[in-house]
């Protein structure tokens, strides 16, 4: 992977983030592909972020807290 793909994939990962953290832990206004959450960007296997982070399957509306540190984690660590 060339430097400028990875700055491109952390700063569309960061706007996904921002966004998160702006509607409290809910990911409605963030397509799958542009988050670091899912499980295609993820080193674990399950299906979806809503699993990985709340233990079960969840509507996208849903606020979860941790999503939210989750989001805050990252920006914190590429910022």
């Amino acid at each position: 992977m060339k430097k400028e793909d990875f700055i491109l994939i952390v700063e569309e990962h960061f706007e996904s983030c921002k966004t998160i953290i702006k509607h409290g832990g809910s990911c409605e206004n963030v397509e799958c592909e542009d988050c670091p959450f899912t499980a295609k960007n993820s080193t674990l296997k399950i299906h979806s972020c809503c699993n990985k982070y709340s233990g079960g399957e969840v509507s996208p509306e849903r606020k979860d807290r941790k999503l939210l540190n989750s989001a805050e984690e990252f920006l914190k660590t590429f910022n």
